[in-house]
């Protein structure tokens, strides 16, 4: 990634480590399916900031860390959010602010428009998928999201029960009353 401190600068290298696991992410067949992808995200989206060791509460100077008594990899992640924090080039993202959450402002779920998608948007498209995909099962044609079906048409149908509906409701009330009188206590 470019050096956001000094731009003219050589590119930087982002490591995780030596346990980097990299593997094509497949459909079908050969390499990692997405669905082995999105299970090893949700085990980790699924733990919250408590195992990192970091407190409930803003962490204000760099002062504090040596009462908190981190663990080394924490200490040195909550001080890159102090150092980012001084960079000009993120200056709306406030990193020291949310030092205690490894610099981001909520859980890792959590969808904004700022960070990521809403959910309502999620919802949308995990909808249209399903329909796409019952569709295609059903031999229907595409879905075509121009067109917008409008049906109407109301019509008065009546009101209260149908005819025979008072027959089944009169044997549900006499059911349970009998339960009622017949119950343990």
């Amino acid at each position: 990634m470019p050096d956001p401190v000094d731009p003219e600068r050589a590119i930087r290298e982002l490591r995780f480590g030596t346990q980097v696991d990299t593997q094509t992410i497949a459909e079908a067949g050969g390499g990692i399916t997405s669905r082995n992808v999105a299970r090893y995200i949700a085990k980790y989206v699924t733990k919250g900031g408590e195992i990192t060791g970091l407190p409930p509460r803003r962490i204000k100077s760099l002062d504090a860390l040596q009462h908190l008594h981190l663990p080394a990899h924490t200490e040195r992640m909550v001080r890159v959010c102090f150092a980012l924090d001084a960079v000009p080039a993120y200056g709306e993202v406030p990193f020291r602010r949310w030092a205690h959450m490894l610099g981001y402002r909520g859980h890792a779920a959590t969808k904004s428009r700022r960070y990521s998608v809403t959910y309502g948007e999620l919802r949308d498209e995990r909808m249209a998928h399903q329909e796409d995909e019952r569709r295609q099962a059903e031999g229907l044609p595409a879905r075509d999201d121009r067109e917008i079906l409008v049906d109407a048409k109301w019509r008065f149908s009546g009101s209260g029960l149908a005819r025979g509906e008072p027959t089944i409701v009169d044997g549900i009330r006499a059911g349970q009353e009998t339960m009622r009188r017949i119950e343990p206590t």
